[in-house]
């Protein structure tokens, strides 16, 4: 009897975690499908900046925090075929060593002071609470910025949202204003129903 009721308890447990890998597996095709409402791009003095929301589903589990926050990487790239020769956008721009330490420093920790997240176009702002910079050590043209924003206080103050827009003031180079609005309706459909961690 106790083998049987092992039995099971192995079984269940294969299936369970047969399941899970299938719901990752379901939310990455959708979103790779529809990944168009999830990525807002722009061109900008010569760089391609992007903002694109990634459902926690499909992110590694020690980047996940809270399951209210959201996550957004920021990309900044050259144009394709902006210049032929190979240039990382770290270097862009750069004509000394202490402008490259300053740029190293903002990227690792200034970007709370850069980039706000406004729900509905309120005066509110949300700074990320967490960011981090992929160091590919000049190994890819792009830079990636991986952004948590979390809710201040009311729980569901994210997903009652209509409208998301992410700001992103480019000191660092000198891209403007930028920018990114997303519709909340889709985020919510992709992280409350199809890509659900809970």
């Amino acid at each position: 009897m106790m083998k049987v009721l092992i039995s099971i308890f192995l079984l269940l447990g294969f299936f369970a975690s047969c399941s899970k890998a299938k719901s990752r597996q379901e939310c990455l095709e959708y979103y790779t499908k529809h990944k168009s409402d999830y990525v807002v791009s722009k061109v900008v003095s010569g760089f391609e900046v992007k903002m694109e929301y990634l459902p926690k589903h499909l992110l590694a589990q020690e980047k996940v925090t809270k399951n209210n926050d959201m996550n957004f990487v920021l990309t900044i790239a050259p144009l394709k075929d902006y210049d032929d020769e190979y240039k990382a956008t770290m270097f862009e721009k750069i004509t000394k060593f202490e402008e490259y330490k300053e740029r190293v420093f903002n990227l690792n920790f200034e970007m709370d002071k850069l980039v706000e997240l406004s729900l509905d176009g309120s005066d509110k702002m949300y700074t990320p609470v967490l960011f981090n910079t992929e160091n590919t050590y000049g190994l890819t043209k792009e830079i990636k910025i991986n952004l948590v924003f979390a809710p201040k206080s009311v729980e569901k103050e994210f997903s009652n949202a209509g409208e998301l827009d992410l700001i992103f003031t480019d000191e660092i180079f000198e891209t403007g204003i930028n920018h990114f609005v997303f519709d909340n309706k889709k985020i919510n459909n992709i992280s409350q129903s199809i890509c659900s961690i809970n």
